[in-house]
């Protein structure tokens, strides 16, 4: 499996990966290794926790950050990328 590093906001690291289930979604994980959540796309909604919690400041963090039209289109365009290969 192929990971695509989108972002990284503070300590939190943005991922896809290819060839990865539906819905279409994305990871963030954070550097102390102490989550791996999951988000859907293109809505960036919280869809479930691989491992961890994730704080609401957090979530807001990334919803915020993708609230920006180029950073939604390019999340959008390597999600795409890796999972259509």
């Amino acid at each position: 499996m192929q990971k695509g590093t989108i972002a990284r906001i503070n300590d939190l690291r943005i991922t896809t990966h290819s060839k990865d289930h539906s819905p279409a979604h994305f990871h963030v994980t954070s550097t102390q290794g102490s989550f791996d959540v999951r988000f859907t796309i293109p809505e960036i909604k919280f869809l479930s926790s691989k491992y961890g919690s994730i704080k609401k400041s957090d979530i807001e963090k990334i919803q915020d950050f993708f609230a920006d039209e180029k950073n939604l289109q390019d999340l959008i365009l390597e999600s795409d990328r890796l999972r259509l290969g």
